[in-house]
């Protein structure tokens, strides 16, 4: 018997004669979806086949929540109210000189931290076998049923390491205060703040600034507004999270010295760019997309809108794990998050909702990460 027929057999027909064709999809849907995720209540060869079918279900629970709160967003244009262009300082050239300056001092960062270790005599507390403690002991612990674990499975240690370095790393040095706050202080600080400076404010900003010039020549569809520059920017920003699990991975030691270079590196380059675009561009307040007068309801916001996207991003991540657990699928979910965030500043030209979700979700991944392995 399929869900909706068990459905339909478990209202009585004299409820459903009374309910009007829309309330009763309404009820059918609502049933459905609760025996849906109850998998004991499924078909005992649903449950018992193969995985993919169960993967195809959390696929596709993460797509519906991601087009139900797409449609809401389209009607309700009001939810985040669309704030009045104006004419950004900056130009191409300070984009590409300010990119330009954080990998040159990435690279410069990472070769000074590694000199000066060397010449202190602490490169060996960053040796590879100095900080990784044995991985079965990190693969064998147990969490909650209800999340998604580590060593729930019984994951060995070539299993492990096909993971992020930054589960890696929190994995194999757990227990060490210092690297868990440099962890802490690249994903909920330092990355929320360099990503949205560089690819909102800065990338997508220009490129929304290009194309209003250009719809003064070139007639456009109204509904294209704002798709090339949130939806060019989103792209390129999962991109460069891909990577390739079958790669070796690198020593811990490495990891820990690539996140105090992207740290200092990062913090580095956002002050200098704050520094220059407003003495050299005359850029304002305003321009870098803060508006003191509504930081609370932008806080507010970025909260509400990390309480909307958590559950399908999980749900998307989970169903295409099992699916492709050889291939990294983190920039599928991690492009619908950049759409949002997108969509965010491209609406209303303001930073602090999309780096307060930023962080917020970063933040609740760590935390996820730290408790529950």
């Amino acid at each position: 018997m399929t869900i909706l027929s068990r459905t339909i057999a478990c209202r009585s027909n004299e409820t459903l004669k009374h309910l009007s064709k829309k309330r009763l999809w309404r009820v059918i849907a609502t049933d459905g979806l609760r025996q849906t995720t109850n998998v004991a209540a499924l078909p005992v060869s649903f449950q018992t086949s193969s995985p993919y079918r169960m993967s195809f279900l959390f696929l596709f629970s993460g797509f519906l929540l991601i087009g139900i709160l797409s449609v809401h967003v389209v009607k309700n244009k009001g939810f985040v109210p669309f704030e009045h262009r104006t004419a950004i300082p900056w130009k191409l050239t300070d984009i590409l000189l300010l990119l330009f300056l954080f990998f040159v001092l990435l690279i410069a960062n990472g070769v000074l931290i590694g000199f000066t270790l060397a010449l202190s005599g602490h490169a060996d507390s960053f040796r590879a076998d100095s900080l990784q403690p044995r991985l079965h002991e990190a693969s064998g612990r147990s969490v909650s049923s209800n999340a998604v674990s580590i060593g729930r499975s019984g994951e060995s240690a070539a299993e492990i390491a096909k993971q992020h370095p930054l589960t890696q790393l929190v994995l194999q040095v757990k227990d060490n205060p210092a690297i868990m706050l440099l962890v802490i202080l690249c994903a909920v600080v330092a990355a929320p703040l360099g990503e949205e400076f560089f690819f909102r404010l800065l990338l997508q900003g220009w490129l929304q600034h290009c194309e209003w010039d250009r719809r003064r020549l070139l007639p456009f569809p109204a509904w294209t507004i704002g798709v090339f520059p949130v939806g060019s920017v989103a792209l390129f920003f999962a991109l460069i999270h891909f990577r390739n699990p079958g790669a070796a991975p690198p020593p811990v030691g490495h990891v820990v010295l690539s996140l105090l270079s992207q740290l200092t590196a990062t913090c580095a380059t956002f002050l200098f760019g704050i520094f220059y675009l407003r003495i050299v561009r005359k850029a304002t307040l305003r321009d870098f997309g803060i508006d003191l007068s509504r930081i609370l309801p932008d806080v507010r916001t970025g909260l509400f809108f990390l309480a909307l996207l958590l559950p399908p991003m999980i749900l998307i991540q989970k169903g295409l794990h099992a699916l492709l657990p050889d291939v990294t699928t983190d920039p599928v979910p991690l492009f619908f998050f950049a759409i949002a965030l997108g969509l965010l500043y491209f609406r209303s030209q303001r930073i602090v909702a999309g780096l307060v979700l930023h962080a917020a979700l970063n933040g609740v991944m760590l935390f996820l990460l730290f408790t529950l392995v």
